[in-house]
């Protein structure tokens, strides 16, 4: 490591002139030590110190908690703030020549890799309002700071010439000469050199620009943003986690390990296995589970849980009760320790409150003895946290003046209040382009993809008064390219930007928008999402070469990071379920506006989409999407309302519509963008469809009237178009396009257990994993009392219907597609209900009708109704109606509602009619006939291409 560090502090002048910090030089090369041998000493207080740091941690989140909840004062702007803004007012700080490179030629001896960062300057500078360099003498209401970052960058590269093992001289060289080269280097850029501009300005006194300006003001730009990732580098980076997950293993037994190598010490090493096995597997658990142990552990922690409560309740701790504590916490792990400081928390507040009552009802005694120690110990406390009080100790009358009219600081000063509307922080981003490549550099077209976004713009606004936090972004383009065919580089995603109305070219591609407790006071937190619609285009050779890109070697098998990304997922899905429940509990409004316009994908024969060459294609519109709230309305003076009417408001609304889902067949030559606009044509294989979804959400949970969660589904027609044509061209489309390559997956029959297939519970910390996990999943729901038990609450009560299903079939004869049959289902539903001892389920259909259309040839020309389903005399009714009841039998009324049934179907048909028409059903069996003869030929041609 080489570098240096200089600081330039001007004591005689330190309220006026600049305080400098520089560091010029650092550079920093780092190899792994794989000579290290295991020291059982080193080992335990290192063990000791991650729990230490584990238990630190869990008890600053528990701080955190416990502050969380509590009001803030509300503080004016004070003595130490005001000096930390005179620190930074005039503080320069200078980075310059930085190199930090990691090399790793162990993991794979044949493909060494090396990880660096490099930075060529970082300038923290204080300048005037016109942005120029500049020393501030004087107290200013204003304070602006120049941030310039220039070539920061990370590499990754694979199969690297290494500098260990050189002169020291000859390494120092190296790692400066890659600063200066910059772009020009070889080096294999993860992210390639950034250079970047912020404009840092403090308003230290905003109440004399009447609070319109922020306390502090940030802008950021980005120029270029450039990151990479070539197939090698995905390989080392899987490898690198494959050696991390070795190393974890191998510290389970590094102290068993022999010290020599295996050739010519095969007994040896066949011991090592063999210890391994009966010390962490066989012999530990019996310890573990032996009744010694568990008595052992038992008291453990009984001690260390008395000894808490004395640690909380005594002013200083004494050595014997310290080591009391060190003896427990080597012997406990993370879960217990954590369990039972809870519990010696709980125990020692209520001593606490036993004792203070103790003293209450001991009369006016105490105050004779007590008062003047508590006056005391009041005063020392105030003169250490007081730093004020510290200052007057020190300064005398004149230095202090001396020292507040530096920092422009009055005593007594008048304590302003801040209005809602005023904005302490504001953070302005702009990020002009950002590209992200995928490459192969074994191919001559190295690059695979390229996802290009542009103008991406963020703020972030912070309102002290209100507890208010506003987050705002957009982004006007992105763009994706797939991998290079000849000449061609195909468009696989862009932004549709043709033939919009005025008010869509306002919008941009992305536009976001999150914001807590709003100036108009309409909802407690609102979400908005606007998207312009993209053109998804399928490019077969970019697919195929991604599915090979992400392909991991054979010889890697990463279990346990595959565990632990799917345990962090599953804490992150638990977690935000957790913060939304905790959301409606507190009856917090949230305004969600979401509408994303209608996006489409396009499947062109081949898989590959070109715009001088024409072929036919597979369009498929992913429709508009909207979703959005409904606030409930309070209801003017006092209206008498119905008690359905009240239960209709104690739902959160939201209300979901997806408009226009279409699936068309196109041909070469034939204009889709118009046809995409139509709601039907002979190119429609499904017709535009609109679902529509309401969701409710209740407020009360012990309410056995209302249902917890309503959700309502409602289609009202699809719609579907088949002919013998196009369903051939159909298969064609799909055969004609390459599938990836891919090697067969080793299974895990293919391969003998080995040693990341140990379960991980062998170490000490380990042992309780499963509790951890536990106890760090969300609470429970409250329980309900036992009264409350004998109701049967709804939880889920589930409402679909489809109004119309249409099934068009055509025959292809002379150039055009005749109409054939036409399938027709009514009033298809579904209702289930959840409740606390039962689940129904109600299932409906309306009517089913099959009709000949091939009619041209009768003398009326009437359409033949094969399948009819006859209305009944009453009125509309049913078809088919299913219900399906399945009781809990444990319910208290299972005997008396239920009737010690635990399951019951009822199904009610009421009428079908059928009809044999010569000619109909032998002109199916001719449509079933070629159309089976197609398909057969369609799949043979696919085959002798191929």
């Amino acid at each position: 490591m080489s570098g240096k560090l200089t600081l330039k502090i001007p004591w005689k002048n330190l309220y006026t002139e600049p305080v400098i910090a520089t560091i010029d030089g650092l550079y920093a090369l780092a190899v792994p030590n794989v000579g290290i041998k295991y020291n059982a000493e080193k080992e335990k207080k290192e063990a000791q110190e991650n729990k230490q740091k584990k238990l630190q941690a869990l008890e600053e989140v528990k701080k955190l908690e416990a502050e969380k909840d509590k009001p803030k004062e509300k503080k004016k702007d004070s003595f130490a703030e005001k000096f930390a803004t005179q620190v930074i007012k005039n503080l320069q700080v200078e980075v310059r020549n930085i190199h930090v490179r990691y090399e790793d030629k162990y993991t794979n001896p044949l493909q060494p890799f090396s990880i660096g960062v490099t930075l060529k300057e970082l300038l923290f500078r204080t300048t005037d309002s016109n942005w120029q360099p500049c020393i501030i003498k004087e107290a200013v209401s204003q304070i602006h700071k120049l941030v310039k970052l220039e070539q920061l960058a990370v590499y990754w590269n694979s199969h690297s010439n290494l500098y260990e093992g050189k002169e020291k001289a000859e390494i120092l060289k190296s790692l400066k000469s890659a600063i200066q080269e910059g772009n020009k280097t070889n080096f294999q850029h993860l992210i390639r050199p950034i250079s970047s501009v912020a404009h840092l300005k403090i308003t230290t006194k905003p109440e004399e620009h009447d609070f319109k300006q922020p306390k502090i003001f940030l802008s950021v730009i980005f120029d270029d943003i450039s990151i990479g990732l070539a197939k090698t580098q995905y390989n080392d980076v899987l490898e690198m986690l494959e050696g991390f997950e070795r190393l974890s293993l191998m510290g389970v037994y590094k102290k068993y390990k022999p010290s020599v190598p295996l050739r010519g010490h095969i007994r040896t090493w066949w011991h090592f296995a063999y210890t391994s096995i009966l010390e962490e597997m066989v012999r530990r658990r019996r310890r573990m589970w032996s009744w010694q142990h568990i008595k052992l552990h038992r008291d453990m922690k009984l001690r260390y849980k008395e000894a808490y409560v004395r640690k909380l309740e005594a002013k200083k701790v004494p050595a014997d009760l310290q080591k009391t504590l060190d003896e427990c916490e080597e012997f406990l792990d993370v879960f217990n320790l954590t369990v039972l400081r809870q519990q010696a928390e709980v125990e020692a507040e209520k001593r606490g409150a036993q004792r203070a009552e103790d003293k209450k009802n001991a009369g006016w005694f105490g105050g004779w003895f007590g008062g003047g120690k508590k006056k005391d110990e009041g005063k020392a406390k105030g003169e250490i946290e007081n730093i004020q009080q510290q200052f007057y100790e020190q300064f005398n009358l004149e230095e202090k003046n001396k020292l507040y009219e530096a920092i422009g600081y009055q005593e007594n000063e008048v304590d302003l209040t801040l209005p809602k509307t005023f904005v302490a922080l504001r953070i302005v981003t702009k990020l002009n382009n950002l590209s992200v490549t995928l490459r192969d550099d074994s191919k001559s077209d190295s690059q695979l993809l390229k996802l290009q976004l542009k103008n991406v713009y963020s703020t972030v606004e912070q309102r002290p008064a209100a507890s208010a936090i506003k987050v705002n972004a957009k982004m006007d383009k992105m763009t994706v390219l797939g991998t290079q065919q000849g000449e061609i580089i195909p468009h696989m995603v862009s932004s549709v930007l043709e033939k919009l109305t005025e008010q869509e070219e306002a919008l941009s591609l992305i536009d976001f928008l999150f914001e807590t407790n709003p100036l108009d006071g309409l909802c407690d937190a609102r979400v908005r999402v606007n998207a312009r619609p993209l053109q998804i285009i399928y490019d077969a050779v970019t697919v195929n070469h991604l599915a090979n890109f992400f392909q991991p070697p054979q010889d890697i098998q990463l279990k346990q990071l595959s565990q632990l990304a799917m345990s962090k997922y599953e804490d992150i899905k638990e977690q935000s379920a957790t913060s939304l429940q905790h959301a409606i509990d507190l009856k917090k409004y949230t305004e969600i506006a979401v509408d994303l316009m209608s996006s489409y994908i396009i499947v062109p024969h081949g898989g590959l989409w070109t715009k001088h060459k024409d072929v036919s294609k597979l369009i498929l519109d992913l429709g508009h999407l909207k979703i959005g709230t409904q606030k409930r309305l309070s209801e003017e003076g006092h209206k008498r309302e119905s008690i359905e009417e009240v239960m209709g408001k104690a739902y959160d609304t939201f209300n979901i519509s997806l408009d226009s889902v279409q699936l068309m067949m196109i041909h070469a030559g034939e204009d889709w963008k118009s046809i995409r606009r139509l709601r039907d044509s002979p190119m429609h294989i499904l017709c535009p469809i609109s679902l529509s979804v309401l969701l409710q959400k209740c407020m009360f949970e012990n309410d056995q009237r209302m249902a917890k969660m309503k959700i309502k589904g409602l289609i009202p027609l699809l719609s579907l178009n088949i002919s013998d044509r196009r369903l051939h061209e159909v298969i064609s489309l799909a055969t004609s396009i390459p599938l990836p390559e891919l090697e067969p997956a080793v299974t895990k029959g293919d391969f003998v257990q080995g040693a990341t297939d140990i379960p991980l519970a062998l170490t000490d910390d380990d042992m309780g994993m499963s509790e951890k996990v536990l106890a760090l999943k969300p609470a429970a729901p409250p329980t309900r009392s036992q009264s409350q038990e004998s109701f049967n609450y709804t939880d889920v009560e589930l409402e679909f219907e489809l109004k119309k299903i249409t099934l068009n079939i055509s025959q292809h004869q002379k150039d055009v597609d005749l109409p054939l049959l036409r399938l027709m289902i009514n009033d298809l539903g579904t209702m289930v209900k959840v409740r606390t001892f039962d689940l129904g389920v109600e299932a409906s259909l309306g009517g089913i009708y099959l009709q000949y259309l091939k009619t041209e040839e009768l003398a009326d020309k009437s359409v033949i109704n094969l399948v009819n389903t006859p209305r009944s005399a009453t009125g509309h009714s049913n078809l088919l109606l299913v219900s399906f009841l399945k009781a809990n039998v444990d319910a208290p009324d299972f005997a008396t509602t239920y009737k010690k049934t635990e399951q019951s179907l009822n199904v009610e048909f009421s009428a079908l009619e059928l009809l044999l028409h010569q000619e109909a059903i032998l002109d199916l069996i001719v449509f079933a006939e070629s159309l089976r003869v197609t398909m057969s030929n369609g799949c043979q041609g696919h085959g002798d291409s191929t």
